[in-house]
């Protein structure tokens, strides 16, 4: 797990080389801007790595079918239906070899494009005083016990710098798409299991380094990292494993919603801003498409 994180941070330090222009424009446009060359790279690879002559000709054939099935329904002929609909099926099962290629060679951008996404626009980042939950997750077994988070210079807390332990309650939902969502996720047996938890609602200075936030439970110290008033914000959650006294750190940075309203599908595991990607993949690649002729 250590390896994996240490692999995913240095690719989106990476990729921070190529895309890091886009953390200084609006959020919905720098989401708009990854959306766009995402459907950019898959049409151009599209181009590159597909017969299009091959796949123009199919286009062609398959609407002169579309026409011709048309006019033999009309003149109830079923025996030139069934041989127009067997043509159409052949001429699509040789088009997704076409199709297959192309993925192949926008799969590896595009993975490293949804990394870098993950780890760069999926959060607003944290403003300058500006309130942000820090929750603690634990075994049933710390219920009760008190956590102490240390006092930083510039950092400010509302309730206190020690906290219980609880019982963790789920949050309930509000609105109809949370509350389908949320039934979703029962039928579909992903309703987490709660332990105990501790909340801080913390506000920072800005700083151009991450506040290391320090959690002291029975003695032992466990750290954290937030970073405040910059383009970008450290990671949501810092998993220390079910072994460790505090399982897991979450901070509560607000989810990137495409025009501020657009969900996500916790069920599918679908973030909102990975929703308004795909909201603007999908149709700027037909258009892109159209606009440079390509099938």
């Amino acid at each position: 797990m250590i390896i994996v994180e240490m692999i995913n941070n240095w690719l989106v330090l990476a990729m921070d080389y190529v895309f890091g222009w886009v953390l200084y424009l609006p959020r919905d446009l720098a989401l708009f801007s990854v959306a766009a060359m995402t459907s950019f790279v898959m049409v151009i690879t599209r181009k590159w790595a597909s017969d299009q002559g091959w796949l123009k000709r199919a286009n062609d054939d398959t609407i002169r079918l579309n026409q011709l099935t048309a006019v033999a329904k009309k003149e109830n002929n079923i025996e030139a239906v069934k041989r127009y609909q067997q043509t159409q099926a052949q001429i699509k099962m040789k088009s997704m070899k076409q199709e297959g290629a192309p993925l192949l060679w926008a799969l590896l951008p595009i993975i490293l494009l949804a990394t870098w996404c993950f780890g760069r626009i999926a959060f607003l980042p944290p403003k300058a005083d500006e309130w942000v939950t820090v929750k603690a997750y634990f075994g049933t077994a710390t219920i009760g016990n008190v956590v102490h988070l240390v006092p930083s210079d510039g950092l400010k807390v509302k309730e206190g710098w020690v906290r219980p332990v609880k019982e963790d309650m789920p949050v309930p939902a509000t609105t109809w798409w949370e509350k389908g969502d949320e039934w979703l996720q029962r039928k579909m047996g992903s309703v987490a299991q709660l332990g105990g938890a501790a909340v801080w609602t913390v506000s920072a200075q800005a700083s151009d380094k991450p506040y290391d936030l320090q959690f002291v439970l029975n003695g032992q110290v466990y750290k954290a990292p937030l970073l405040v008033g910059q383009k970008r914000y450290e990671q949501q959650w810092v998993i220390l494993g079910p072994d460790s006294g505090i399982q897991a750190i979450e901070f509560g940075l607000a989810p990137l919603k495409l025009f501020g309203f657009i969900p996500g599908i916790r069920a599918f595991g679908l973030a909102p801003w990975l929703i308004g990607y795909l909201v603007i993949v999908i149709p700027f690649a037909l258009i892109i498409k159209r606009v440079l002729h390509i099938y």
